[in-house]
C-alpha cells in the first residue's frame, strides 16, 4: 500500500512596516483573532507536527520455486540426510449419486456440457479434492494404495493431479485432442505431461474396449490398472517419483489437488456415475 505525507508549510514574512499570516492550515480563531490586519494579527494555534516519512519496509523477495531437476536432486538430497518427511492422508471421492443426491449424474446442455450423442464424451462430472502439504512445502513422491477391490464407474474416467491427466481410458482422446508438455527425467527419458482440458476432450469419441493411458508408462515410468467401463474390477496407480515432483511444482504447496472425472454420452440412468473411491496416500516432501 503506497501512503502519501502532504507537508504543511509555513512561510512569515517579515518586514519592518509589514507582516502578513496566511491560515494555511485551516486553524480555528477567537472572535479577536478573526482580523488579520498589518496592526493586528491573531496569535495562531500552533501548526500540528507532521511526523517525518518512515522509512520504507523492505519487501521480502518470495523464493523462487526450484526447477525440476533441481528439485528431484533437493528430494534425493533429503533422503540421503533422513530430512524427508513424510505425511499420511487419505482422500474419498464419493459416490456420485450420493455426493449430488441425484439419479441423473450427467446434465446435458448444462455449462459446457454438449448434448447427448451416443459413443461420444459430451457431458462429465468432476470432482475435486485437496492434498495437504506444509506451506513452502516441495512434493517428493505420492504412494497411492486402495483397498477398493470393486470399483465400477460409466463412461470414461480421467484422474488429475493439479489438472495434470495421470489416468484416462481414452487415450486417444488424450493423445490426438491434448498438447503434451515434456519432461526430461533424471534417466534421460523424455515423458509428456498432459493437461486436462475439458473444452479440448468433449465431443472426443470413445469404444468400450481398452484404451488406457496411464502417465509414464510408455517410458516404463508408470503403471495403472482400473477395469473396462460399465464392468467392475481393481483400480492401482504408481508413477515414477519424479513425474510427481514435476506436477507438484504446477502448484503452490498449499494448493496441490486430486481430480475424478467420470464422462457420459446419451444414457442418464448410468452416464457420470461412479462408485466411491479412497485412497490412502503417503506423501514424501521436504522443507527448503
Amino acid at each position: 500500500m503506497e501512503r502519501t505525507y502532504i507537508g504543511i508549510v509555513l512561510t512569515v514574512l517579515a518586514a519592518t512596516t509589514l507582516l502578513a499570516y496566511n491560515n494555511c492550515s485551516q486553524v480555528g480563531f477567537a472572535d479577536n483573532e478573526k482580523s488579520s490586519s498589518i496592526t493586528g494579527l491573531g496569535t495562531p494555534t500552533t501548526p500540528p507536527v507532521t511526523a517525518p516519512n518512515p522509512t520504507p519496509t523492505p519487501t521480502a523477495t518470495p523464493t523462487p520455486p526450484p526447477t525440476v531437476q533441481q528439485a528431484i536432486k533437493n528430494c534425493a538430497d533429503a533422503t540421503a540426510a533422513g530430512t524427508l518427511k513424510t505425511s499420511t492422508q487419505t482422500i474419498t471421492f464419493d459416490d456420485s449419486r450420493v455426493e449430488t443426491g441425484m439419479q441423473q449424474i450427467c446434465q446435458w446442455n448444462t455449462g459446457d456440457n454438449l448434448a447427448m450423442k451416443d459413443g461420444f464424451m459430451t457431458a462429465r462430472y468432476e470432482q475435486n479434492r485437496s492434498l495437504t502439504l506444509p506451506a513452502g512445502a516441495v512434493l517428493c513422491d505420492v504412494q497411492m494404495t486402495t483397498a477398493q477391490q470393486k470399483f465400477s464407474y460409466d463412461d470414461i474416467l480421467f484422474l488429475n493431479f493439479n489438472g495434470r491427466i495421470l489416468g484416462s481410458d481414452n487415450k486417444a482422446a488424450v493423445t490426438s485432442k491434448l498438447t503434451p508438455e515434456m519432461v526430461t527425467l533424471s534417466s534421460g527419458k523424455i515423458a509428456p505431461l498432459y493437461t486436462y482440458d475439458w473444452l479440448s476432450l468433449r465431443g472426443a469419441p470413445f469404444q468400450n474396449v481398452a484404451d488406457d493411458y496411464c502417465l509414464g508408462s510408455d517410458q516404463q515410468e508408470g503403471t495403472c490398472m482400473w477395469p473396462v467401463t460399465q464392468q467392475t474390477g481393481n483400480i492401482v496407480f504408481q508413477f515414477n517419483p519424479e513425474l510427481l515432483i514435476a506436477i507438484g511444482l504446477k502448484e503452490p504447496s498449499d494448493q496441490q489437488y486430486f481430480s475424478l472425472v467420470i464422462t457420459g454420452d446419451n444414457d442418464p440412468s448410468t452416464d457420470c456415475y461412479h462408485q466411491a473411491l479412497s485412497f490412502d496416500m503417503q506423501v514424501k516432501y521436504y522443507l527448503p
